[in-house]
């Protein structure tokens, strides 16, 4: 639900999000204006029939943007993302870890300046795990790009984030930097969570 609301797929039904001060959500009237610059990526991404090339070309055709533009950033997203080998191919015969980087490079054709990724490696293996990790991270080591990652791992976290927010029953029950949250927890509850304990909470 989080991811959603950041992602302006849902509206809020309490309080505001707002993005360089202005309020993206309650929906304003340029909603679209702000949807273009979020990259989501859903832990189980949706793909229309057809080819890996297609499913790349789709936001660049919402937007608008010239052939030019698109075929200049599909050839380099598919070097990138390693996909040249399958860019004809149909999406529904790829393997998971395929789909995955498809998905990823979707998100990120249109060079958003928010990422947010669902779980994305939820069910890849360790080997494409860490390309995904890695990725990202040079990612934003090269740019100024905000991403907001969803993750179930704390250990991954560790690897990747500079600061992170523990939800749980829909509540933030801590936030800073991956230092006091994961590694210096003061709270004695949320400490025995993170050591894998059953911890019940309000």
């Amino acid at each position: 639900m989080t991811n959603r609301l950041l992602a302006l797929v849902e509206e809020v039904t309490a309080g505001h999000l707002y993005w360089d001060e202005e309020v993206v959500n309650p929906y304003p009237p340029a909603k679209l204006e702000y949807i273009r610059k979020i990259g989501y990526m859903r832990q189980t991404p949706v793909f229309v029939k057809g080819t890996v090339a297609t499913n790349l070309l789709l936001p660049l055709r919402f937007r608008g943007l010239s052939d030019e533009i698109q075929q200049s950033r599909l050839a380099d997203a598919t070097v990138e993302f390693d996909l040249v080998s399958i860019a004809d191919q149909p999406v529904s015969e790829l393997s998971t870890g395929q789909r995955q980087r498809v998905a990823l490079a979707r998100t990120l054709i249109t060079k958003p300046d928010l990422i947010i990724l669902d779980e994305p490696t939820a069910s890849l293996d360790m080997t494409t795990t860490r390309w995904f990790e890695s990725h990202i991270t040079d990612l934003i080591a090269m740019s100024p790009v905000i991403v907001v990652w969803t993750t179930h791992d704390q250990f991954q976290a560790k690897r990747i984030a500079s600061s992170c927010s523990i939800i749980i029953n829909g509540k933030i029950r801590a936030t800073g930097s991956v230092q006091q949250v994961l590694l210096q927890q003061s709270d004695p509850d949320l400490r025995a969570y993170l050591s894998g304990e059953l911890v019940e909470f309000d």
